[in-house]
Parts: structure tokens; C-alpha cells; sequence
């Protein structure tokens, strides 16, 4: 019996993404994806069931580290829900272990739930330290920039300083010379 084999554009419509998101993942999360004759990728149900469980977690916030962590996990789960034995009447019930389907599922459970408190502590103890360093980084910029501000109004005073006393000099001279010119008028003979 041959499974229904997709193109990725057709798979990635299932899914609900784009088509480079199913190659990311792909790649990110070592997920073996089939290939054609001629080397194209081709999906089945079964990957793009697992695609469609990576979109939700990736929704719910899980970064794709720890979905990568959980692939085995689902897949194991997808294949004990795909057997199919004489024991069909038996629904739920693993065929290897004859264990409960729900056993496999509620390690999943915990395991999601472990993996997601560890992951919102670390988000947690991230975020407080981020405040942190921004919070001295704003201070030490705005430190940095009030220093800057008040060296630029130094040098602007002391350049205004330098024109106002280069004026006064130059006031100076020139009524120093009106009053030469107004010596040599009055006073011809003098020195």
C-alpha cells in the first residue's frame, strides 16, 4: 500500500506556513524528510502531522531547542496511535508493549510541562536580569550623555568667553587709536 505522498507547497498548506518554514524546521529539528527521483522533498501525512504539532508548540512558545527535544517523543506517540493489529477492537493499547497508549501520553504530559516551567523560569530569571542590564545600561548611557551635553556647554561658554574678550580687545585698540588720532589733532608737538 503506497502513502499519499505532498509537495512542500501542498504540506505547507496543510500546515500553515510557508514553505521555507517547513525547510527550517527540517533542518533545525533533524526531522528525515523523503526525496523524489530527481531530489525533491515529498511530505505524508505522517510528517506533516508532526509539522502541524511543531506549529502548535511553536505558537505556545516553545523555542525550536526544545521542540527538537520533543520530536522523538511525538513521533513515538504518532506511531503507537498509527498501529494498526488484530487488536483493533483494543483502542489505545501500544502494540509493542500492550502498554496504554495514555501512559506514553501522559509522560508526554509531564514531560511538556517540566520542559515548559523550566523553560518560563529561565525566561523569568532572563528577563530580570535583561531589566538589570538595561537598567544600568540606560543609566550609564544617560550618564554618558549628560556628561557630553555639559562638556558641549563648556565649550560653548569658553568660545563665547574668548569672542566676548577678543571684542573687548579689540574695542580697546580702537579707542586707543581714536585717542592717538585726537592727540596728534589737538596736540601736534606732543609725542
Amino acid at each position: 500500500m503506497s502513502e499519499t505522498r505532498y509537495m512542500i507547497s501542498d504540506a505547507a498548506r496543510q500546515v500553515g506556513v510557508e514553505t521555507h518554514v517547513l525547510r527550517n524546521w527540517e533542518e533545525e529539528l533533524d526531522i528525515p524528510i523523503g526525496r523524489t527521483e530527481l531530489g525533491h522533498r515529498y511530505y505524508t501525512e505522517k510528517t506533516i502531522s508532526l509539522f502541524k504539532q511543531v506549529k502548535e508548540l511553536r505558537e505556545k512558545g516553545f523555542q525550536l531547542k526544545a521542540i527538537r527535544l520533543l520530536v522523538p517523543e511525538i513521533q513515538k506517540k504518532e506511531a503507537a496511535q498509527a498501529v494498526k493489529d488484530p487488536k483493533e477492537e483494543m483502542p489505545g493499547f501500544d502494540e509493542q508493549e500492550m502498554l496504554p497508549v495514555s501512559v506514553d501520553l501522559d509522560k508526554l504530559g509531564k514531560f511538556e510541562a517540566i520542559v515548559g516551567a523550566v523553560v518560563k523560569q529561565a525566561l523569568q530569571e532572563n528577563n530580570v536580569e535583561l531589566e538589570n542590564r538595561i537598567s544600568d545600561t540606560v543609566v550609564k548611557e544617560m550618564e554618558l550623555l549628560m556628561q557630553i551635553r555639559e562638556e558641549k556647554e563648556e565649550e560653548r561658554y569658553r568660545k563665547l568667553d574668548e569672542t566676548i574678550r577678543l571684542y573687548q580687545k579689540n574695542r580697546q585698540m580702537v579707542a586707543a587709536t581714536r585717542e592717538k588720532g585726537l592727540r596728534k589733532r589737538w596736540f601736534p608737538f606732543s609725542k
